[in-house]
Formats: C-alpha cells, structure tokens, sequence
C-alpha cells in the first residue's frame, strides 16, 4: 500500500445498502428510518407526507454525498417511557403530609397536658 512513503493503493469493500445500514442503524422494534439520496428513496420505509410529532428529519453532506435522513419513532415506544417524577413528587408529598399530621398531634397532645 505504501511505496516510498507515499500511499499508492486503496481497499474497496462493497456493501449491500440495506445490510449496511441494518446493522448500522438497527432500529427499534416498529420504528421506521427512510434514508434518500436526491430525493429517491434508498433505504428503509418512505413516511411519504405522514405529518407525525415522533418525525424528524436531518439533512447529511460528506465525502459529496447527499442524504436526506428521516426518522418515525414508534409511538408506542414513547408511550412506554415513563418518568419516574411524578411518583417521586406523590411519594414526598405523602411523607410530608403524613410528618405533618404527627407534628399536629403532637402539638395537640402538648397542649393538654399543659392545660
């Protein structure tokens, strides 16, 4: 590959592009990723004029390549992913006002004994 310091040779490998991005990309389960070069489909599943709030879309240029990159997250994917906040919020709030019922029955029990 190297003469003289210099590099002289090149390696091509050759991929079909559906495997190629398969295992690059390995998209989740019901997800749906089209990949477009000038505009024409050449990898994945066309979204067409589907107007979703789970689509996004990104433009690449490398190496004078031009695609056009959408992705179509599963909704049920994003169902599915729960934050944990509003327990953690209904977990303190419950000790705080079960805290504050002790503090007012002490307070009470105070008072009789004082009286």
């Amino acid at each position: 590959m190297f003469v003289r310091d210099r590099f002289d040779r090149f390696i091509v490998s050759v991929f079909p592009i559906p495997t190629l991005f398969d295992i690059i990309l390995g998209s989740p389960e019901g997800d749906r990723i089209g990949t477009y070069q000038d505009n024409k489909l050449i990898y994945g599943v066309s979204a067409g004029n589907e107007t979703s709030l789970l689509k996004e879309t990104v433009s690449i240029a490398a190496y004078g390549a031009k695609w056009k990159l959408e992705i179509i997250a599963n909704s049920a994917l994003i169902m599915g992913a729960r934050s944990l906040l509003p327990d953690i919020v209904l977990f303190g709030a419950q000790n705080f006002e079960f805290l504050r019922i002790v503090q007012l029955a002490e307070l009470s029990q105070n008072r009789e004994l004082l009286s």
